[in-house]
Formats: C-alpha cells, sequence, structure tokens
C-alpha cells in the first residue's frame, strides 16, 4: 500500500467515525445501552472480518485493546459529568500527546511543521467545540482528558510489530460490552436497536480504515487525520438534524481540513524529493 493510498484509506476512516456523533444524537435509550451495544456490534463485525474470534496474546494487542476500551469508557464517563464540547475538545488533545510521545521515543524535538499542524489542528477543534465549552465539570473534564491518553496509545500501539490494530480493536471492544450492565432502563425498540447498529457500523469502519493504514503511516500523521471526526461531526447533525453549529464551528472545520490538506502535501513533497535525491 503506498503512503498516499494509506492516507486515503485513513480519511476515509475518520469519515466514518464522524457519523458516530449523529448516530449518538438519534440514540434515546440509556447511555451505557447504547455504549455496550456498540461495542457489541462493532466486536462482531470485526470477528467477522478477521474471520477468527481469537486475538495474539502479545503486549501490543493488548497494549492497543486497553487503549480502545479506555477511550470510550473513560469518554462515556465523562460526558456525563461535562458537557458534550468539553469532553470532544478535550479527548482530541490525543494528537499533542501522540506527537510528544514520538518526540521523546525518537529522541529529538519536534519540527516546525509538526507543532504548527498540531496547534492548528487543536484550535480547529475548540473552535468546533467552543460553543458548548464553559458549562462542564472539573471531574468530567479531568476524565474526558484521561481519555485522550487512552486515545493517544491506540495510535501509539499501531506502528508496533507485535500488534495488529483489528485484533487489538476486536479486543477492545469486548472489553467495553460489559458496561451494559450499568444501565438503568434496558428497554429497547427495534428502530433503536437499529441505530445502535449503525453506530457500531460507523466504529468499525473507522477503527478498520485508520487500522489498515496505521502500519503504513506514522503515528503523528494517523493522529492528524482523525481529526476529521470531530469538525465533520457538527455539519452531519446540521444536515441530517437541523441542528446549526455555528459560524465558529464552520471555520474550526475548514481550519482543520485545510491544516490536514497542507500537511500531507508537504509530506508527499518531502518523500518525492528525498526520493529523487536518492537516485
Amino acid at each position: 500500500m503506498s503512503s498516499k493510498n494509506a492516507l486515503l484509506m485513513g480519511l476515509a476512516g475518520a469519515l466514518s467515525w464522524s457519523f458516530i456523533g449523529l448516530f449518538s444524537k438519534m440514540c434515546t435509550v440509556d447511555p451505557w445501552m447504547v455504549v455496550g451495544l456498540r461495542a457489541f456490534f462493532t466486536a462482531s463485525m470485526l470477528a467477522i472480518l478477521r474471520r477468527s474470534y481469537k486475538v495474539p496474546f502479545t503486549k501490543g494487542n493488548f497494549m492497543g485493546a486497553a487503549g480502545v476500551a479506555g477511550a470510550g469508557i473513560l469518554y462515556m464517563i465523562g460526558v456525563r459529568f461535562t458537557s458534550a464540547a468539553n469532553a470532544v475538545a478535550l479527548q482530541y488533545a490525543m494528537t499533542a500527546i501522540v506527537l510528544a510521545v514520538t518526540v521523546i521515543r525518537e529522541k529529538r524535538w519536534p519540527t516546525r511543521k509538526e507543532a504548527l499542524t498540531v496547534i492548528c489542528v487543536f484550535t480547529g477543534v475548540l473552535l468546533c467545540s467552543v460553543q458548548g465549552m464553559g458549562a462542564g465539570g472539573s471531574v468530567g473534564d479531568l476524565l474526558s482528558f484521561l481519555s485522550a491518553f487512552a486515545f493517544a496509545i491506540v495510535f501509539l500501539a499501531g506502528k508496533r510489530q507485535d500488534a495488529d490494530p483489528l485484533a487489538y480493536t476486536y479486543l477492545g471492544n469486548l472489553f467495553v460490552i460489559p458496561t451494559m450492565l450499568f444501565a438503568s432502563d434496558f428497554s429497547l425498540s427495534l428502530s433503536q436497536l437499529g441505530v445502535c447498529f449503525l453506530l457500531g457500523l460507523a466504529n468499525v469502519g473507522g477503527y478498520t480504515l485508520i487500522g489498515l493504514s496505521m502500519k503504513k503511516l506514522s503515528p503523528v500523521t494517523s493522529a492528524v487525520i482523525a481529526n476529521v471526526d470531530p469538525v465533520l461531526n457538527p455539519v452531519w447533525v446540521f444536515l441530517i438534524l437541523g441542528e446549526w453549529p455555528g459560524w465558529l464551528s464552520l471555520l474550526g472545520a475548514a481550519l482543520v481540513l485545510a491544516t490536514i490538506m497542507v500537511y500531507q502535501l508537504t509530506q508527499t513533497k518531502a518523500a518525492a524529493d528525498a526520493l529523487a535525491e536518492s537516485k
């Protein structure tokens, strides 16, 4: 797989994730039922795609599974104690965390391009969330911020030799399924079950496509691409449900998409220059 195809696959994965917000708004059942059923459908579809219910017991797979489960559960708990806007903005601080861990691991300073990319992307996510921010609680904000570290692990684990992104995503969702037991109301209509299925479909589409692209892209690039999710999320909600996101959200979305485009164009040019020099 070429870097260009991996990029397009990663963008398609983030696009799939971006529909989760829309389907979540369409769900009216207990939130714990939603997260548990989403995990159930995600794990079931991944088992079919992988043609296996087994997961290799490696450190990398357990690390990735912990990230998948931790990000989902911490975000779910956090959003109950803070605003959704706070939770999304704090969780996507994972881009900066991935960059920080990468430069520490490689024993170098971040390049100017990397630093500017992370700053612009995070600014764009904040603009997308700013209209709903400020009404959160400190406990919820803390849990949402911790979910950013768990989410970062998902991307960092993807480059390990002993990790299979599809396998650890499957295992991580198996860990999340029992959260349904925390639901206070277990009533579920057929239409709501269908919406939960769509949530699982969007989730598995995101994890599968981004997971496959991770082996070719750097953790920083994968993390940057994933930010397409929170910026397109309010766009689908507006187009389908008529909920106006506000001009700041649209400005933030444009900033993130433009930053990702410029970042990848410069990456492609640098790779082409390096190839030309080697010849």
